[in-house]
């Protein structure tokens, strides 16, 4: 959750953008492919993976030694399409959950349930679930959305964040 240090070797080595104080699977070598950016104070739950490419259904070959460059037997033009992925700040991303290359984005605030596989993009404050995941509700109003976003806690540290936080949830109550 606090790590400096593996922030930089997941963004220097791998391609992985860690926001601060985001925690879980997604931040161990290799269960994110690269291009993925995580934004700050997100869960993620064991076992998730982030997959970026997927194996070339129009090959003659489907192993990775024959497309992907990395391995050294073809040329970089030779690669299959790799996709970026962004999750959104305070997202919460349960065990378990398969992230595919349809996904660009999970949203800010979102849920994705334990279990899930998700092929597409998961709008803000979206609660999402199942293989493949879909929306089966939304956390909050417009206006309580617009609210959060307004007070925008993710940029703050955790004891500035944490008041913030409080005090949103005392307006939400209130109306």
């Amino acid at each position: 959750m606090y790590s400096l240090s593996l922030r930089e070797i997941l963004e220097t080595h791998h391609g992985v953008t860690a926001g601060k104080f985001s925690y879980g699977s997604l931040l161990s070598i290799g269960h994110a492919d690269r291009h993925t950016t995580i934004g700050n104070y997100v869960s993620v739950g064991p076992n998730v993976r982030r997959f970026g490419a997927a194996h070339p259904l129009n090959h003659a070959a489907l192993h990775p030694l024959f497309y992907n460059p990395a391995l050294g037997l073809v040329h970089a033009d030779g690669d299959v399409d790799r996709t970026s992925c962004r999750i959104g700040h305070d997202a919460w991303i349960g065990a378990n959950v398969t992230i595919l290359p349809g996904c660009k984005s999970i949203g800010m605030g979102s849920v994705v349930g334990a279990g899930s596989v998700v092929t597409k993009d998961v709008p803000a404050f979206a609660i999402v679930a199942g293989n493949p995941a879909k929306i089966i509700a939304h956390r909050f109003t417009d206006d309580h959305q617009a609210d959060i976003i307004k007070g925008e806690f993710w940029r703050l540290e955790p004891s500035q964040a944490a008041r913030t936080v409080s005090e949103l949830n005392s307006r939400m109550r209130s109306k």
